[in-house]
């Protein structure tokens, strides 16, 4: 349309360029499929509204490198690429290299990154997710990198675990776990992983697929270590394949370092290792995947006749960290009325034990010296221990590790 400078009044225009206004309009409207009427002042309006929904939508073509996008519906292209400009495209095809390019308008192949402006991963852009990307003056940014991951099969809600039981391998199992199919939440609580049942070799550093290593590599040593407490996580890829490993940090950084185009993490378990680096052994429970028992109780604290702290005393034990221990205490008073004892986590206001401030006591009875047994359950902390106390020092207490809690729905 000619420049309208000079070519009218305030309130008068000349024809010919009344008409080319008019054709403008017109052509504006058609493209959004509507024809002019005059039973319709808001017209325009309605075209702008669908053109601020819709307007930076484009058809997708190209192979799986190399992409073309082109005006959808006849609509008129950009003439140039712009700071900011934004762009959505639903992919012909999945991408399948680090650095795809898409071409606009035949303006010419801009390398496609992700939205922090590295490389892409293969599987990023799919044929089912609309892609968004964003023009930064060099490349554009694909701000909604694809997760195709598997449909839910069972009943996860936000930041639930479902399946995924645990135990150790008939055949091997010092050195196996056996993982049951199941589906969770990533640590995000924004994708649900779904795997299927596996096996994994914890002498060996991670690999993918059932039967295979799954010690992230860069730990000190290859596969279990003694006296150890391993995270085992869920992970994912982009392309909805699921796998299972160990690390010890809490982010699976490790682990996630061993893979290719695994990002997604979840933890639901722990495995601990015994003094010769062999996996302890232990049952999982089916009605409550949240406990742990181990096979054999084991004596993780012994104190002898008259030996009872009575300050409080910091006590390790074979639970995993930061979680809660099942444990038997066996205590027996040698020659106090009454004994009180206390067993805290070690975050707790370290106070004598009374007779209304106590978890176990024992009452003295020189006929019948029998050893009072107190199954209790106390938090743990980061390095697996937690506080006791009694009001005497006169008896002997024997402890036993039952298991632990381990809260893997919201873990």
């Amino acid at each position: 349309m000619d420049d309208l400078t000079g070519k009218g009044t305030d309130d008068e225009l000349a024809a010919a360029e009344f008409i080319q206004l008019h054709t403008e309009v017109k052509r504006m409207l058609a493209t959004f499929n509507i024809t002019m009427s005059g039973a319709d002042l808001d017209q325009v309006g309605k075209m702008l509204s669908e053109f601020i929904a819709t307007g930076d939508f484009f058809t997708c073509a190209g192979s799986a490198t190399v992409y073309t996008a082109a005006a959808a519906d006849g609509r008129q292209a950009p003439t140039a690429y712009t700071d900011g400009m934004r762009m959505r495209v639903l992919p012909n095809v999945t991408n399948t290299g680090a650095d795809p390019t898409i071409n606009l308008n035949s303006l010419g192949a801009k390398t496609i990154k992700n939205e922090a402006g590295n490389a892409i991963s293969a599987g990023d852009m799919t044929t089912t997710r609309y892609a968004t990307l964003i023009y930064d003056g060099t490349y554009f940014r694909l701000t909604n990198a694809s997760l195709d991951l598997s449909p839910l099969t069972g009943p996860v809600t936000a930041g639930d675990i479902n399946g995924l039981l645990i135990s150790n391998n008939a055949g091997t199992p010092d050195s196996e776990i056996d993982i049951g199919a199941g589906s969770a939440r990533d640590s995000t609580d924004m994708y649900t992983m779904v795997g299927a049942a596996m096996t994994k070799d914890f002498l060996l550093d991670w690999a993918l697929g059932d039967g295979n290593g799954g010690v992230a590599s860069g730990l000190s040593g290859t596969g279990l270590q003694a006296d150890e407490e391993y995270r085992l996580f869920q992970i994912g890829h982009t392309d909805g394949s699921v796998d299972y490993g160990l690390d010890t940090a809490s982010d699976a950084s490790g682990l996630l370092a061993d893979t290719s185009g695994y990002t997604l993490y979840r933890q639901f378990g722990w495995v601990l290792t015994d003094a010769s680096a062999d996996i302890r052994h232990f049952i999982q429970s089916a009605s409550d995947p949240s406990r742990i028992y181990w096979q054999a109780p084991t004596a993780s604290k012994v104190y002898g006749a008259s030996t009872l702290p009575t300050a409080q005393a910091t006590v390790a034990c074979f639970g995993a960290p930061d979680t809660i221990a099942m444990l038997s205490f066996r205590l027996h008073t040698v020659n106090t009325d009454v004994l009180y004892g206390l067993a805290l986590p070690l975050a707790a206001t370290d106070v004598v034990p009374t007779s209304v401030l106590n978890n176990m006591y024992a009452v003295f009875d020189a006929e019948n010296p029998e050893r009072i047994t107190y199954d209790l359950e106390v938090v743990l902390d980061s390095a697996s221990s937690y506080g006791i106390r009694f009001n005497d020092a006169d008896g002997d207490l024997g402890v036993f590790d039952l298991g632990y809690v381990y809260d893997r729905g919201r873990g």
